[in-house]
């Protein structure tokens, strides 16, 4: 009789394990963040994919031009000096161009923020109830709602990662070449902002040594 009792209980105990590991598995939820997408965030992220494929070009067109001022100035001396009419207006010219070349470079920032509105605006974003993002293991799913009716689902590989940016209020990131995904910070659930960055970076961080190692390895002709 004895041996029935501690049988049924143990039965018993393996039933309620199986139930707390079944809950368990229910509660472990996908990570996302939902928010009402501004032209705040499309800008931020449209500014740091400028600035992301500027990168080292923008410091050489910037020492190109200081380079090509000196030049022009000397040059513009020496028409002076010998009094070489016919190419001091050829040297004039050329001046003018570096400045009007160096003043494009510094309202570019202000060209970017006019298109982006615009795009923003032909594109109804304004009129979206909200954005939901589901943080998955292998990709991000971007999901537009308007009325409780998704306009625009948008699946982005991980593996297509290949840029990141954040600061206290958004996560930039950038896949392919300036596809943009931004998640606010205080709008996450299931999932800490540390905890995505790290992820992330890591994920990054891997897409690059992949890319490094394709440019490296020699490409093998049949």
């Amino acid at each position: 009789m004895e041996e029935k009792k501690i049988e049924k209980t143990k039965k018993t105990t393996a039933k309620k394990i199986n139930v707390e590991k079944t809950s368990n598995v229910v509660e472990q939820k996908t990570p996302y963040c939902q928010y009402k997408y501004t032209f705040e965030d499309n800008l931020a992220g449209a500014m740091f994919v400028y600035k992301m494929n500027q990168g080292k070009g923008k410091k050489f067109t910037l020492w190109a031009l200081l380079v090509g001022f000196a030049c022009s100035i000397f040059l513009i001396v020496m028409d002076i000096i010998e009094k070489n009419t016919s190419s001091l207006v050829f040297d004039g010219v050329l001046f003018g161009f570096l400045i009007l070349l160096t003043v494009f470079i510094f309202v570019m920032p202000a060209i970017v923020k006019s298109q982006q509105k615009k795009l923003y605006d032909s594109a109804l974003l304004d009129e979206v109830d909200y954005v939901k993002i589901d943080i998955e293991k292998d990709k991000i799913i971007e999901d537009f709602v308007k009325n409780g009716i998704s306009i625009n689902k948008i699946q982005h590989p991980l593996t297509n990662l290949t840029g990141l940016s954040y600061d206290e209020t958004r996560i930039i990131l950038v896949f392919g070449k300036m596809n943009i995904v931004v998640i606010k910070n205080d709008a996450l659930k299931n999932i800490t902002v540390d905890e995505v960055k790290t992820n992330l970076l890591i994920q990054l961080d891997i897409n690059k040594q992949d890319m490094t190692q394709t440019k490296i390895t020699p490409e093998i002709k049949k």
